[in-house]
């Protein structure tokens, strides 16, 4: 999917459909704005974006029975007032619609334009060719199961016609709570939703479904959209613009944050290297590494800005137990700790991790083999020092650290992440398309940067090393997590317009960090 971003100071919470029903229903009724304006406004702006977006003239219109198919009415009458070709394929006879949607229709019949109900016994003779652009108003946002029987057809025949499709609000099939498809669902290459955007829009598979989303303001009013009740934000530029920690003009190393990474082992030094990197090009001033002896020489190479500390290791070369005291010493002059990346999954070095859980008080992230400690022993994480605490999972991970099965977590994964970053009192970065982060308090965020090609071994530690600085700088555990989140995606998007998806690599990542933050601050500081 690729979403529309909004502009610099836009905010958008995300929302159910039961939330988005709350919303429409009290602007309605409390309010007083009558729900044929809200109409009206939706399918005004959506056959705007729809008169732009496509050079061609001709629109076949799919209308439902509820208010989606009311929008498609209001669409068909301004495409027509402009000069289309509009053409209105209903599955719903005029005299069975009701309301504000019956009154949309009627109008579209004084203005005669061509409207055909489609039946079984039609729909063979009923040709697409002519279209330009096919236009899906058939279900909204209340759909829950799988679309069946004539209305699956239908769904099969726009999907496979290779036509431009657009969506109104929702493309029909896809459920506006999980992003879950059970059965058929139309595949938009355009989606035009209303007020805020929908959370099955947001995250896989829905958003795969979804194409380029456009967020309508059709009039509902501030207070609602930004309701505080509303507990899952979407992670935008704007959002992200006002997160970001300032460097003042008398910065030095010591104040633009001073991160220790615990990472690396033999034939792990990538991992270790990619996070101390990513560190220093989010901005860090001052990076430690703290390593097994076994890998100085090699890091010494690799890493030329960062101070390296050699600590004993186990007989595997990696990190042994008595490293911990040597660790918290050097903890002492950071600001935060990144522990994981490459650190092996040797016994001795989990029971290293586990104490370092227990005993640092900085803010601290865990990622990968640091993750893969914990799976055995979660009883830990009672006894964590640090009141700022990270973890970055991928779904996966997840499933081990919880003991629940990938198939079991995915449809649920939000509602997932939230209990359980509230039941351990920890920040969850639920990594993968549309990364999820999940704070202590209940408040969810949806990243809505990045792409497949960051789908590679160590870009998680990129991300890792941009967390841990945000963390270094001062930013609480969720805020510094959602701007890593953000500027981790940001920077693949960028590497991705120089060397495509296929090729991208984690360094790519690192090196566009500089693009994000000179678009980010429109300054090169």
């Amino acid at each position: 999917m690729k979403h529309y971003i909004p502009p610099s100071g836009s905010n958008y919470k995300v929302v159910s459909a039961v939330q988005m029903q709350q919303i429409d229903a009290l602007t309605i009724n409390e309010i007083g704005i009558p729900g044929a304006v809200l109409m009206e406004n939706a399918g005004h702006l959506t056959a705007q974006i729809i008169h732009a977006e496509f050079t061609g003239r001709i629109a076949y219109i799919f209308t439902g029975k509820g208010n989606n198919g009311g929008d498609g009415f209001v669409i068909a009458r301004h495409l027509h007032n402009w000069g289309w070709t509009v053409k209105l394929l209903m599955l719903t006879p005029i005299d069975q619609l009701r309301g504000d949607a019956r009154l949309n229709a009627d109008i579209c019949h004084q203005l005669q334009i061509p409207m055909e109900v489609l039946t079984p016994e039609s729909l063979p003779q009923t040709d697409l060719t002519p279209a330009d652009v096919l236009v899906d108003a058939i279900f909204g946002t209340g759909i829950k199961g799988a679309v069946r029987g004539f209305v699956a057809e239908i769904i099969e025949w726009i999907n496979t016609s290779q036509k431009p499709v657009v969506a109104v609000d929702v493309p029909s099939g896809l459920n506006t709570d999980t992003g879950a498809v059970a059965g058929v669902c139309v595949r938009a290459d355009l989606t035009c939703t209303m007020g805020l955007p929908k959370i099955g829009q947001l995250i896989p598979p829905g958003s795969m479904y979804v194409g380029h989303l456009h967020i309508l303001d059709i009039g509902f009013p501030r207070s609602l959209t930004e309701d505080p009740n509303l507990t899952i934000d979407w992670l935008t530029s704007g959002y992200i613009r006002r997160l970001l920690p300032s460097r003042p003009l008398d910065a030095h190393k010591g104040s633009c944050g001073k991160v220790l990474v615990v990472a690396g082992s033999p034939g792990m030094t990538g991992a270790a290297t990619l996070t101390c990197q990513a560190a220093y090009r989010a901005g860090a001033g001052y990076v430690t590494l703290a390593m097994p002896a076994t890998i100085r020489d090699i890091m010494e190479i690799k890493l030329t800005e960062v101070v390296k500390a050699a600590l004993p290791p186990t007989q595997t070369g990696a990190l042994h137990p008595t490293a911990h005291d040597p660790i918290l010493r050097l903890a002492q002059h950071a600001d935060s700790l990144a522990v994981g990346p490459g650190l092996s999954t040797d016994k001795e070095t989990q029971t290293l991790i586990h104490h370092l859980v227990e005993t640092v008080e900085q803010p601290l992230i865990i990622d990968a083999d640091g993750l893969n400690a914990l799976t055995t022993n979660m009883t830990v994480l009672k006894h964590k020092k640090s009141k700022q605490l990270v973890l970055t999972p991928h779904l996966g991970e997840f499933a081990r650290l919880i003991g629940r099965s990938i198939a079991d977590i995915h449809p649920n994964r939000l509602e997932i992440a939230r209990e359980k970053a509230q039941e351990w009192g920890v920040t969850i970065v639920l990594k993968g398309a549309g990364s999820i982060i999940a704070s202590p308090t209940g408040q969810v965020s949806i990243n809505s940067t990045g792409n497949a090609g960051m789908a590679t071994a160590g870009s998680g530690d990129v991300l890792t090393g941009i967390i841990a600085t945000f963390l270094a700088q001062g930013l609480p555990a969720s805020s510094a997590a959602q701007a890593g989140v953000f500027v981790h995606g940001f920077a693949g998007d960028m590497a991705r317009t120089l060397q495509g998806e296929r090729s991208l690599i984690p360094s790519d990542i690192i090196q566009s960090i500089p693009k994000v933050f000179m678009s980010l601050t429109d300054s090169p500081s």
